[in-house]
């Protein structure tokens, strides 16, 4: 849609929309047509009150609501961004902001307002992902960013890095936007790790005395939560590493850091995890940095909630794995010994649990840090959608659900948001520190109520329920069995129950499924740096060849994410057919695949005699069509029988 023109704006505060003032006419007039539907009006009502009152936030925030409703994504997001330059608090904006950023694709970029972004950053930290993508991109389009990306690409990334800080620290390591930006996504613009990586290699062969730089020691830093929140996924030499390991061990933690300290703890988290430093440090110096009482500041102001974060973490950790050993030895035969291995193997029940287990245990998966916090019972509002009315009367009173296979978390505390305050729900999975992470993250957002426990879902002894609705998303595949997994969960689902499920899709996976089978694949079982070195590979790649269009995706930019995509220790892929024959089976009924409101429209446009939510047969040859359709998963729900 063409770009529509706005009324240029001056910072001021904003009155509430709809205020009595002799300017509100043309705004009441919008929120008149909004609520009839008519978007088109409801916008060109705002644009005019706007042109009246134009130092009025909430004007711009109700435009932006009418043109996202209206499809013009990319003047809505531009209207959100004024309206938070002009209110630099503006909760609901923020909110929005972050919601359209990460929902849509914005095509003109660069038209976002920056100050109003940074301001969108400070009011909602916890879902800044999509907001600090956006500055990256922004940065990338003019200016001091795109200067050094045009550089390295000419000149090479060394020659670059080394002319940004060899004799000062330069504009562009100083901007704050640039700095805000590392600090609250995790990047994925290749060029950008290109840059990144080469900076962090010449910035590690430094002289010591270029340390006292606080303009230098604050990129780092910021470099070094961007590498945390990519869980170190840039490639690193065996010599870098050593570098790094040897400074730290001679590295003497005391209350005031000498030069030669603040480089050690100041380059070590740009290469190792902090259990890396922790070990490399000892348990002394580990102490003494989370006290938070260390000079120069900023090196505490990194370390201390860090390593505060790890010490609960690990806590919380022990506290799930004793649980489960506690259960394990309450319940056990006398004589079938006490030994701690006999008690992690009755974890699992075969395998396969095992090995997934494992995998996530050493990298629990994700480690994410932003969430866009869905209004309580949006999610019930969403399953009408799937559902009539009368399957749905029962989440007027209590009701329970279970999150098979919660991971970290996110998934299942937005769940428990959006069903809202009636939902009783139970989250399990099979690794206690991705549960630890979950908790702490459910604590963290303020959702009290959920229950995490760990067990496999496989295990019947693990919460035998019944439950109201049993989400599972993305597990059932990684099982040595799928369809047993799902006969477990049925067996768990009261009669009438809803279910939803998300599976692989073999049509979009025969990209990666070819990849696997290259000669330089490093195997599943390969360590992190030859995950790395592979993943680098593949980053090089132009898009047409195998594992070329993996870039697009959000896992691709962490370790524990190209680990789950690529490098995963079990995975089973379905196809629509074998998936309508399953259900027809267990007398399940299909109610409707997850997807964007444009695919589903498209859909119904290509098959014009089916109705919602369409059968898998028509999808299935819909897919075949659009490979790309279910990129993430098939992701549906289903309905039980009644009796």
């Amino acid at each position: 849609m063409a770009r529509r023109a706005t009324p240029n704006d001056t910072r001021a505060s904003s009155s509430p929309v709809g205020a009595a003032t002799a300017k509100t006419d043309w705004a009441r007039l919008g929120v008149d047509a909004a609520r009839a539907g008519d978007y088109a009006t409801a916008v060109n009502m705002f644009v005019t009150a706007i042109a009246q009152d134009q130092r009025n936030a909430g004007l711009r925030y109700n435009l932006a609501l009418a043109l996202q409703r209206n499809g013009e994504i990319d003047d809505a997001a531009v209207s959100l961004t004024e309206a938070l330059r002009l209110d630099n608090g503006f909760d609901a904006a923020a909110e929005r902001l972050s919601h359209v950023l990460e929902r849509y694709q914005v095509e003109d970029i660069g038209r976002l307002d920056t100050r109003g972004l940074m301001n969108a950053l400070a009011v909602r930290p916890e879902a800044g992902e999509p907001i600090g993508a956006a500055l990256i991109s922004i940065l990338a389009l003019g200016g001091p960013l795109r200067d050094a990306l045009d550089a390295g690409r000419i000149d090479g990334w060394s020659a670059t890095a080394q002319s940004l800080v060899q004799a000062r620290t330069a504009p562009l390591l100083r901007d704050p936007v640039f700095l805000r930006a590392l600090t609250s996504h995790t990047n994925r613009h290749a060029d950008v790790e290109r840059l990144l990586t080469a900076l962090r290699h010449t910035c590690l062969r430094l002289p010591v005395d270029r340390f006292g730089d606080k303009a230098l020691v604050a990129f780092l830093l910021a470099l070094a939560e961007q590498c945390d929140r990519g869980e170190h996924v840039f490639e690193v030499t065996d010599d870098e590493r050593n570098t790094v390991l040897a400074r730290l061990a001679t590295a003497e933690v005391g209350s005031k850091l000498g030069p030669g300290e603040v480089q050690a703890l100041v380059m070590a988290p740009l290469y190792l995890t902090l259990d890396a430093i922790v070990a490399a440090l000892g348990g002394q110096a580990a102490t003494l940095l989370a006290t938070a009482r260390i000079k120069p500041a900023a090196v505490s102001a990194f370390y201390a909630p860090r390593l505060a974060a790890r010490s609960d973490e690990l806590a919380r950790a022990a506290t799930f794995a004793a649980e489960e050993n506690a259960s394990d030895t309450d319940g056990a035969d006398d004589n079938a010994g006490g030994a701690g291995n006999q008690q992690a193997d009755r974890l699992y029940t075969d395998a396969t649990s095992g090995a997934v287990a494992a995998q996530y245990e050493e990298r629990p998966y994700p480690r994410w840090t932003s969430m866009r916090r869905p209004p309580s019972g949006a999610l019930l509002r969403a399953l009408s959608r799937h559902f009539p009315a009368e399957r749905l009367a029962f989440t007027r009173a209590p009701f329970d659900v279970l999150i098979a296979g919660c991971g970290t978390g996110r998934h299942a505390i937005g769940s428990t948001i959006g069903y809202g305050a009636n939902a009783n729900v139970t989250a399990i999975d099979l690794s206690a520190r991705s549960l630890a992470y979950a908790s702490a993250a459910a604590q963290k957002h303020g959702v009290p109520t959920i229950r995490f426990e760990r067990g496999d879902l496989l295990d019947a002894r693990v919460t035998p329920g019944p439950f109201d609705i049993i989400e599972c998303v993305g597990v059932l595949h990684h099982l040595a069995d799928p369809l047993a997994g799902l006969d477990a969960l049925l067996a768990r689902l009261r009669p009438g129950g809803l279910m939803q499920i998300a599976l692989y899709s073999a049509v979009a996976r025969e990209d990666l499924s070819e990849l696997r089978l290259e000669p330089g694949f490093p195997g599943t079982d390969c360590d992190d740096d030859a995950a790395r070195r592979f993943r680098a590979v593949i980053r090089d790649r132009p898009a047409e060849e195998p594992g070329g269009e993996l870039t697009i995706s959000a896992d691709f930019w962490s370790l524990s994410g190209f680990r789950d995509l690529v490098l995963h220790v079990n995975e089973h892929q379905f196809r629509l057919p074998e998936i309508e024959a399953a259900l027809a089976k267990r007398r399940l009924d299909f109610c409707g695949f997850t997807l964007p409101a444009q695919v589903v429209d498209d859909f119904l446009t290509a098959n014009p005699t089916e109705s919602w939510p369409g059968s898998l047969q028509v999808w299935w040859n819909y897919e075949q069509v659009n490979p790309r359709t279910f990129d993430a998963m098939y992701s549906f729900w289903v309905a039980a029988p009644m009796d």
